[in-house]
């Protein structure tokens, strides 16, 4: 990390009052993904000989390796019937686009009709970390790895976190993330449970004017956690803080929220509560910065989040370009 965003990082130390939600939003990304998933004109790529045919290509933007997870939906087009979904992961390297298939294929190479449509999503993408420089936390986890949950706690946790790639926020910080610190409570719920939404102000001390999202109860159900709300909408600091922030988060909430509660990695602190990821191919919550120099804090810290734990004192984030800490104390 470069010593002017470390300067920025240091910078956002939040002081909050409160939190809440402002207006609704459609949902969608709230900065440009690091993968985009592109086609080429028809004609244009051997590898696609059927009429009308489009490639499809996975270009990283970024300076970084990106794993990333594709669903491809493969249709029937006389009968408009879907015969097979599944999901596909690449590492995409910036500079050499991933071919991932044909919008218009055969149902085998020596048919000689067309009559397959390939439809692409692309579920999840994630940063690949390097471990050279990094200290002796990542010592077992070889020379590149997948940014996740294990990844970040070994980042933010003590003793030996937060490093480079862990952006630390003080308690204050802590009303902004109250939907994700639910989540993370109720993964630790065994068995059927609602739990209220009135608990859940009381518990964190915030009125029934704070949520301006609409949430609703939060519904445990054998490991999947869900969340509804009447739309999306976003929560900002700006107009929640006393002071002036020079950066400010942005937690982005779908108006469906499916997580799933998992088993904390091996080696975590024993002090540790629970650990969620969201479900994969729902639309998670994004976290991004507004602000001086904050295209660069979201391109380190920000994008789709995977999931949280709680660990110890701290709420640990992971999202698709790095990871988070918020102090719960």
């Amino acid at each position: 990390m470069t010593s002017l965003l470390y300067a920025v990082a240091i910078l956002v130390i939040l002081t909050l009052s409160s939190a809440g939600c402002g207006k609704a939003v459609r949902p969608g990304p709230i900065n440009p993904p690091a993968v985009k998933l592109d086609y080429a004109a028809p004609g244009t790529d051997p590898r696609c000989d059927c009429s009308e045919a489009r490639a499809a290509l996975l270009n990283n933007t970024t300076d970084t390796p990106r794993i990333v997870q594709t669903q491809v939906t493969v249709l029937d087009i006389p009968t408009k019937t879907r015969v097979d979904q599944f999901v596909r992961t690449d590492t995409v390297y910036k500079g050499t686009p991933t071919f991932l298939g044909c919008t218009i294929a055969r149902s085998t190479p020596e048919d000689p009709q067309c009559p397959r449509e390939n439809r692409f999503y692309i579920q999840n993408e994630v940063v690949v970390w390097s471990s050279t420089g990094l200290n002796r936390a990542y010592s077992d986890m070889g020379l590149a790895f997948a940014n996740g949950p294990a990844a970040c706690i070994r980042s933010c946790a003590p003793p030996l976190g937060p490093d480079s790639h862990c952006l630390a926020l003080e308690s204050d910080a802590k009303p902004l993330f109250t939907p994700l610190l639910s989540i993370a409570n109720a993964a630790s719920v065994r068995g059927v449970k609602t739990i209220p939404k009135a608990a859940l102000l009381s518990e964190y001390g915030l009125s029934a004017d704070a949520d301006k999202c609409g949430r609703g109860n939060i519904e445990v159900r054998n490991g999947e956690i869900t969340n509804s709300a009447s739309d999306a909408c976003d929560i900002s600091t700006n107009d929640y803080s006393k002071v002036h922030l020079p950066v400010a988060p942005v937690l982005r909430l779908p108006k469906d929220i499916k997580a799933l509660s998992q088993l904390l990695p091996s080696g975590t602190p024993a002090s540790s509560a629970s650990l969620f990821t969201f479900e994969r191919g729902s639309d998670p919550p994004q976290l991004s910065f507004k602000g001086p120099h904050a295209p660069q804090l979201t391109r380190s810290y920000g994008g789709y989040i995977q999931g949280a734990e709680k660990v110890g004192d701290l709420l640990i984030i992971t999202t698709s370009n790095g990871c988070v800490s918020v102090e719960l104390r």
